[in-house]
């Protein structure tokens, strides 16, 4: 299996299709809606998560079996029944109509696969193994999320207040990379993660304060 090239997408809005409606299904669901994908599950029977999502009208449920049509205009879909032979049609469709792909614990079938995640607000920490053990990223990405807690994500909005400061005020390209790379530093990382954002707003505050110098 070649290497797999990895990147975010921006689903919100975007036609996605399950096809299944068990817990795996419900799983894949509630990740999509979190980043604003406009959700269609098509199966004859739902997991109750699901059902308490059509009943919210969050999702549209499709209570039938998949047919062929069920794909069109989709951005990505996800195969996640426990039928093998039905989640390789659904794939097979797809891969016919350039459409992306995901097939549950079957990685020689997707066009993308879905990484252990972690988030902490804008923060996005994700694990692949390509394929090969999910388990070892749910490990990994654990041990990473008990580094980057919520103090990241604060931080992390100061950060982005201050990079934007330094696009409208410093147009020098490299002055701005200096800038941020001298304030990330590993003594930056080890205030965020003893909680010190206080310290941190400070330094940042002085960054800022440099620049109108």
């Amino acid at each position: 299996m070649s290497l797999s090239y990895p990147v975010n997408l921006n689903i919100s809005g975007k036609g996605c299709l399950v096809v299944g409606g068990g817990s795996v299904a419900a799983r894949k669901v509630r990740g999509l809606l979190e980043c604003g994908g406009k959700v269609c599950v098509v199966s004859p029977m739902l997991h109750p998560l699901l059902l308490k999502l059509t009943e919210e009208k969050q999702i549209v449920w499709l209570n039938r079996n998949f047919q062929a049509e069920d794909i069109n205009d989709k951005f990505l879909v996800i195969a996640a029944t426990d039928n093998a032979e039905l989640n390789h049609e659904v794939a097979a469709l797809c891969t016919e109509k350039n459409i992306l792909i995901n097939v549950v614990d079957d990685p020689l079938w997707c066009s993308f696969t879905l990484p252990a995640v972690h988030r902490q607000g804008d923060l996005l920490i994700a694990v692949s193994t390509n394929g090969k053990s999910p388990a070892l990223a749910r490990v990994i990405k654990e041990e990473l999320a008990e580094k980057f807690r919520g103090e990241f994500a604060q931080a992390l909005e100061l950060l982005g207040n201050l990079r934007e400061t330094l696009f409208a005020e410093c147009p020098d390209d490299k002055m701005r990379g200096k800038v941020l790379q001298g304030l990330v530093t590993g003594e930056l990382l080890k205030l965020i993660e003893d909680g010190q954002l206080e310290v941190v707003k400070e330094r940042i505050n002085r960054c800022l304060l440099s620049l109108q110098d």
